[in-house]
């Protein structure tokens, strides 16, 4: 059960499950995975640490005696550019993604060169967290030496066993990452948590983390998530209309929680917004005048109640 975003200590409130951006890594992770998983050494993982670290020394303490593989290795580049693109999916043993496009097809059973050939579509970062692509964006700075050793493990450097028990663990820190909420998406619920404690007095927050407020029109709007996107829907209460406000799509995503507290201020400050938004009418005269028309609608305080204290209007 979430508690109160006044109450959150740990990303565990009602708007964090709201609000966090739980991407899932890309599916190309587990290619070909199925049915080369299913060996006998498959409960045997060695690698231990923290469900999203994979540093050197967690690395080094999972590696175990093992035979050398009795196949060819795949070519691992030397510079940290090449390695990246490597980890992306563009290497040799891909074959331009051939291999990938077989690895796909129900019941293959890929060759061991073919299985050890795999892209990660996963590297390491400085702290040891695992980073993933992100329409050809990464998540974090690359560690070269980190990668470079995770990269020998996963192609089968030190051995069939040790390359499966590492995509084992890669297996589950892919499976698991839904509840994960990295650091600039932890840095974005921080802030919408500020923004929203600053305007208490006009700001409710929804038993299912959508966030009601009251413009300096007097119009009351919510601010609720998509099912779909980070972008939120703004809807006014009064009218129960729903209204695009987005100014122009930013040529890089942000966090999904930044665009949550952007709105919360841009219709906070509902008047100065519609003068830049052309959804809305300037001064939202248009939309004053259609909410002081509703109101035979059920359950709605009357425009005039604006000046009444904003917990009272919602209760």
């Amino acid at each position: 059960m979430p508690v109160p975003y006044t109450e959150c200590v740990a990303h565990n409130c009602v708007i964090c499950l709201a609000w966090a951006s739980h991407r899932s890594p890309p599916y190309k992770l587990v290619r070909g995975w199925s049915a080369n998983l299913q060996a006998e050494e498959a409960g045997e993982g060695h690698i231990a640490a923290g469900p999203f670290l994979l540093n050197m020394e967690a690395l080094v303490e999972g590696i175990s005696h093992d035979e050398e593989a009795n196949v060819e290795l795949v070519t691992l580049p030397e510079d940290a550019v090449g390695l990246m693109m490597h980890c992306m999916g563009h290497n040799e043993g891909n074959l331009v993604h051939q291999l990938e496009a077989k690895a796909l097809k129900p019941e293959s059973m890929l060759t061991q060169q073919e299985w050890l050939a795999l892209t990660p579509y996963m590297m390491i970062d400085e702290d040891g967290c695992v980073s993933y692509e992100n329409r050809g964006l990464l998540e974090g700075r690359i560690d070269h030496d980190t990668t470079r050793f995770f990269l020998e493990i996963w192609h089968g450097y030190y051995g069939i066993k040790n390359a499966l028990n590492l995509r084992l663990r890669a297996q589950l820190i892919h499976t698991s990452r839904d509840s994960f909420i990295p650091a600039n998406e932890q840095r974005a619920l921080g802030f919408l948590h500020e923004t929203l404690k600053a305007n208490a007095h006009r700001i409710h927050v929804l038993e299912d983390g959508a966030i009601a407020l009251r413009g300096d029109s007097g119009l009351h709007w919510h601010i609720e998530p998509k099912m779909f996107g980070t972008v939120p829907v703004v809807r006014c209460r009064e009218t129960n209309n729903t209204y695009c406000i987005q100014l122009g799509r930013s040529q890089h995503e942000c966090p999904a929680a930044d665009y949550t507290a952007l709105y919360v201020l841009a219709m906070l400050n509902d008047l100065e917004t519609s003068m830049r938004v052309s959804t809305l009418s300037d001064g939202l005269k248009k939309e004053q005048r259609k909410a002081k028309s509703s109101v035979s609608i059920s359950g709605l305080p009357s425009f005039d109640e604006r000046r009444e204290p904003f917990q009272r209007v919602f209760s």
